[in-house]
């Protein structure tokens, strides 16, 4: 029986014969097995009726294919082949733009504004989480702020010099302390006039912060009764002036009061 099965499948086109013709013919012969059990004539009608739906599905399935068989995989595309999809897909997003400019406008703001909102977001992040500080041993540097509950001072506030004695006499797990108080000044070069930010610390902040001058010397070991200097930042104007050093001039005024 599986015989007559196997060779009525045959009439089959090959792609749907490949694809389904062992189960077309598990199928009629199951069909036939469930109507022998009954009687022999239902056996008979049984098998009738299946070469009469498979002949009739064959001849359907020849003159009106419902499988063909999958093409060959393909071995990639090139680059012309990459870019002619990206061209392609471009023009046909262009055109429906073109043929809705309202809503192209708002997409094309909604696109930038979210661009914006990632980028200005990744920056945070960046400098805030990823950057390291730009010190030595950043994560063994720890800040030291008062608190005074109740009153009306800031939340947060320097501490007094008292303090900065204190700790550096007596604090046994720091290395080394500084302190400092951060303002702004005005800076007069000659008939240039610039608001500049500018701090006050002591001579330990750079030994702290592990940091070294990119030019010239640190003020912390000038004679007791040498002028006042002032210690440019590399975004001041004299970043890269060698003769500025070790230089006294009353054409450079800093006219400063601390906001504390």
């Amino acid at each position: 029986m599986n015989t007559l099965w196997a060779c009525v499948v045959r009439l089959f086109p090959r792609a749907f014969r490949t694809e389904f013709g062992v189960d077309v013919a598990a199928q009629a012969h199951a069909d036939y097995q469930r109507a022998r059990a009954r009687s022999v004539p239902t056996g008979l009608w049984s098998i009738t009726t299946s070469l009469l739906n498979i002949i009739a599905a064959a001849l359907a399935e020849h003159l009106r294919p419902t499988w063909v068989s999958a093409p060959p995989p393909s071995k990639g595309i090139g680059m012309r082949g990459f870019f002619d999809v990206w061209r392609l897909d471009l023009t046909y997003a262009g055109r429906a733009l073109r043929r809705s400019p309202g809503f192209a406008a708002v997409t094309v703001l909604t696109l930038a504004l979210a661009m914006g909102v990632t980028a200005g977001i990744f920056t945070v992040v960046n400098t805030v989480l990823i950057q390291p500080l730009p010190f030595a041993n950043p994560d063994r540097l720890v800040y030291i702020a008062g608190t005074a509950p109740g009153s009306d001072l800031p939340p947060e506030f320097g501490v007094s010099p008292e303090f900065f004695l204190h700790y550096r006499q007596r604090a046994t797990l720091i290395e080394d302390v500084a302190i400092f108080n951060t303002f702004t000044s005005t800076l007069r070069v000659g008939d240039r006039v610039e608001r500049i930010p500018m701090a006050v610390a002591t001579s330990t902040v750079f030994s702290t912060l592990g940091a070294s001058p990119m030019l010239g010397r640190l003020p912390g070991g000038m004679p007791p009764r040498s002028p006042s200097s002032v210690t440019p930042s590399g975004r001041c104007g004299l970043r890269g002036a060698p003769t500025s050093l070790g230089r006294h001039t009353s054409s450079v005024t800093v006219a400063a009061r601390s906001s504390v």
